[in-house]
């Protein structure tokens, strides 16, 4: 209904943009506006929950899934900004730097998957600001200056490797490249396999491949999306869009065959879930080309979620499509005749309309 009158006001469309954040903390998947928890996360608790997380990325990595395991890793680092630090104890301040540092470093790699050198250099310096004698951070280093032609700078980094551990192969194998004066792309090229063995990963062959359960996704995703969603609330929507990304990677890793009717229910509807709020954060974000995409993806799943055509009309109405934007607000309408939201853009689009 206050879209519906915005948008029949004849307010722009950069005004459903603007506002998106306001109406979704209260019509996307998200808890009442003041969630029952604020506080901070202990420092165990987020230990715990990153080290098990980390391992599971770290074996998609392994298994060539490089893209869940990135977005993972950049999701971490979201996380550690949450930590209570300053209640934690020396030990755990230690395992906290740690985390850090191994998430860097990961992310240093999938930057440089990327074609990103210069994001994995600034990637791995922050992570030798922790760590200073940490011999990876050292040749990620080496690897992001060889990616960028600063061969001098390279061959350093990669020297300050071997004065920690002089035995390092890796290390070895790359002065040698350096100093022969083979290129830089060398490097890029080999850095998924130097990764898969030299990077916080595990073994090269995990002990587990099998895909999880349906019931073990759904209970972790679903734990995770109420963590997200409060997170949005309370203002911290770059987290908050960083867990959205993610939970649809880990749902592509679902086990469909095998899951229930239930379960498969309950997986289509996280699904739809976390489309329609990854449509907010590209809303938010000024893509609404993007937005558009996860709304039609989140349709094709539930083509009766009110939700779904109310964030289509948006991103439609983003893009300045009016038409079509109407016709989309009209079927949240036709399937709630209530919405306040969907009023209002009504009247407002019809306003620009002159109607």
């Amino acid at each position: 209904t206050l879209m519906l009158q915005r948008l029949t006001s004849g307010a722009s469309a950069a005004a459903t943009v603007a506002t998106a954040t306001a109406e979704e903390t209260e019509t996307a998947e998200t808890p009442a506006p003041t969630p029952p928890a604020t506080a901070l996360p202990t420092a165990a608790t987020l230990i715990s929950k990153l080290e098990t997380l980390k391992a599971e990325w770290n074996a998609r990595f392994v298994k060539g899934d490089h893209q869940a395991a990135c977005d993972g890793y950049t999701y971490g680092l979201r996380e550690l900004q949450g930590a209570d630090r300053a209640a934690a104890s020396e030990a755990e301040g230690a395992r906290l730097r740690s985390l850090e540092v191994a998430l860097r470093l990961n992310s240093a790699t999938c930057s440089l998957r990327a074609g990103q050198p210069q994001e994995a250099l600034a990637l791995a310096d922050a992570a030798l600001t922790l760590a200073p004698d940490a011999p990876k951070a050292h040749y990620r280093r080496a690897q992001a200056l060889d990616a960028l032609g600063r061969g001098a700078e390279a061959e350093a980094a990669v020297r300050s490797v071997l004065a920690i551990e002089p035995a390092s192969s890796e290390a070895t194998l790359m002065l040698q490249r350096l100093t022969s004066g083979a290129s830089a792309a060398a490097t890029a090229a080999t850095a998924t396999a130097v990764e898969t063995e030299t990077a916080e990963t595990p073994a090269p062959t995990p002990p587990a491949m099998a895909l999880p359960t349906a019931a073990t996704l759904i209970s972790k995703l679903e734990t995770l999306k109420a963590e997200w969603n409060a997170r949005f609330v309370k203002g911290d929507h770059q987290a908050a869009c960083d867990g959205y990304t993610y939970g649809l990677r880990e749902l592509q890793g679902a086990d469909r065959a095998a899951a229930s009717e239930a379960e498969g229910a309950r997986l289509r509807s996280l699904e739809v879930a976390l489309r329609l709020n990854s449509a907010t954060c590209s809303l938010r974000a000024g893509q609404p080309q993007e937005a558009l995409a996860l709304a039609d993806a989140a349709l094709t799943l539930a083509p009766d979620a009110p939700k779904a055509h109310y964030r289509r009309a948006q991103a439609l109405d983003a893009l300045g499509r009016g038409a079509e934007a109407e016709a989309a607000v009209r079927s949240v309408l036709a399937i709630e005749p209530a919405s306040s939201e969907a009023t209002l853009m009504l009247q407002r689009l019809l306003d620009r309309k002159g109607v």
